[in-house]
Order: structure tokens, then sequence, then C-alpha cells
């Protein structure tokens, strides 16, 4: 496969998600791989985002196909075999510990994974609670794939594109998990406003 073409990829300017403004810093002009990616904070909230970025679109392509080669090549590794696999079963031995210490915090019922790559943290907390109902959100095609081969039913796609689609009229989860992939996000308000809306009544975000 083909390195992504950052370069030539459609970019839009942003306002801030969180408070609606657009007065900002800027804190950096690139990304730690060197491509241009200018990095601003917002001047009424904090909230740290890239503006100019790319468009959902381009997000979609990205995330679908090359983020974890880009990933990879970023860091100078190599594209080891069994990759997948072991993303996997380290996410499982999360979830299962996971499970352990919010147990009481996690309650029967529908469960979304935001970002749950290959299903893992999904397999091990439903290894330990039975009687969780598990549902994945994740746009890599590959890692999507993997999920849905374990039994985790998966919406392949972005957060955003399955709010308007399997998400839209989604109630009553009993839990909600993000775990490091908030700043993947495009409209983290919109996720927390869609995560206090899905959520049944004392129901948890994690």
């Amino acid at each position: 496969m083909n390195a992504f073409d950052y370069p030539g990829a459609k970019s839009e300017y942003v306002f801030c998600s969180l408070c609606g403004r657009n007065k900002f810093w800027v804190l950096a002009e690139k990304s730690s791989n060197r491509l241009g990616a200018r990095s601003v904070i917002c001047k009424i909230c904090g909230l740290i985002y890239i503006n100019p970025r790319m468009t959902g679109e381009e997000y979609d392509n990205y995330y679908k196909h090359f983020y974890r080669q880009d990933r990879k090549i970023s860091k100078g590794q190599t594209d080891p075999a069994g990759e997948v696999e072991s993303n996997f079963e380290g996410a499982r031995k999360f979830g299962n510990a996971l499970a352990r210490k919010l147990s009481k915090f996690l309650k029967p019922g529908l469960t979304v994974d935001v970002g749950s790559s290959t299903g893992g943290t999904l397999y091990g907390l439903k290894e330990v609670l039975p009687d969780l109902e598990v549902l994945g959100v994740e746009p890599s095609l590959e890692e999507s794939a993997f999920s849905e081969s374990q039994g985790i039913k998966t919406y392949a796609g972005l957060f955003e594109n399955f709010t308007k689609e399997a998400g839209k009229n989604l109630s009553e989860a009993s839990n909600i998990l993000c775990v490091r992939r908030l700043n993947h996000l495009l409209d983290p308000k919109a996720f927390f406003q869609w995560s206090y809306n899905c959520l049944a009544e004392g129901a948890h975000l994690i």
C-alpha cells in the first residue's frame, strides 16, 4: 500500500469544538513526524486542536487505510507480522483488568467502545462480565474486520459517521468507553453530548 498523501489531502479551517470561538495561539507548525500540521490552543477554553485540518472525508480515508502504517513510519518501525493479533491480546488483558477494577460502575447491557480497534477491550470486558452486550466503533477496516472475526459487533467508520447512521437513534446504553481515543475525534464536544443523550439513567462514561 502506498503512503498517505498528507500534503495533498483537502483541509478546512475550523472553530474550537468546545466553545465555538475562533481565537487561538499557535503552538506548533509541524507534527512530531515533521508534517505541516498546525497545532493551536483556544484562547477562551484552552482546547488544543489542529487548524486547519483535513476534512472529514480525508480523515475517514486516512483512518480506514493508513493510520497504523503512518504511525509506524513516523516511529521508524517496520510492519511486523501478527501486529493485529498482539494488539487484540494486549487490549483483551486490559479489558479484563478494567472489568475487575470498575465492575461496580459497569452495568449489564449495551456497552459501546468508541475507537475499539481490534475489539480486544470489549472482548476482555465480556470475559469477566458476560451480561454486557458489546458494540465497537472503529474506522480501520483491518482492525474492525478482525474485531468482527472475534465475535465483537463493530461499526467500521468514523465516530462522526456512526452518530449519523448506526448510532443515530441509540439510547439507554449502559456503558460508553473511550480509551486513548478522544484526541482522534473531530468533534469531542459532540461526543460528550452524544454520550449524555445515549446513556441510561445511572449509566457511566469511562
